[in-house]
């Protein structure tokens, strides 16, 4: 399980969808986010976050836990049900969430967890970079292998 400091990975733009419901948590993310050169879309909760993915997949989520209309476990389980969303990178920042949820995220794949309030924004960002990184590594590791031809 992860909360703390990551190793620090060159920059790589990405497309960062935020699913927060907390307003002033979403824009202090989307805010730091911009000026560290990424984009981002900010939803409030899991349902709205599955209308946006149906049109646009991101290059990593960032995801609370506790939210209305769908929660962020809840969320994370249809990502990880379906083909296409199966391997999205998702990063936990929450302020509520018990044991068990932990412990499920955790089986369910997420590339980080942060408690609200205990951690510092470029560890946040670290930790988006890293699983960029690991993201890219993972499918030139599962790509087959060129094949050459003699003539």
């Amino acid at each position: 399980m992860f909360f703390g400091a990551v190793k620090a990975y060159p920059q790589v733009m990405a497309l960062v969808l935020i699913v927060e419901d907390d307003k002033d948590g979403s824009d202090v993310l989307e805010r730091f986010l911009h000026r560290s050169g990424h984009d981002t879309v900010c939803v409030p909760n899991g349902r709205e976050a599955l209308s946006v993915l149906v049109n646009q997949i991101p290059d990593v989520i960032v995801l609370d836990v506790a939210m209305p209309e769908m929660d962020g476990i809840s969320l994370l389980q249809v990502l990880r049900s379906y083909l296409r969303w199966h391997r999205l990178p998702v990063i936990l920042v929450t302020g509520a969430a018990n044991e068990h949820q932990l412990e499920e995220a955790e089986k369910l794949g997420v590339r980080g967890m942060f408690l609200k309030g205990q951690f510092r924004l470029k560890d946040l960002l670290a930790c988006i970079e890293q699983s960029l990184v690991s993201v890219v590594a993972e499918a030139e590791a599962a790509a087959p292998a060129p094949r050459y031809w003699a003539n």
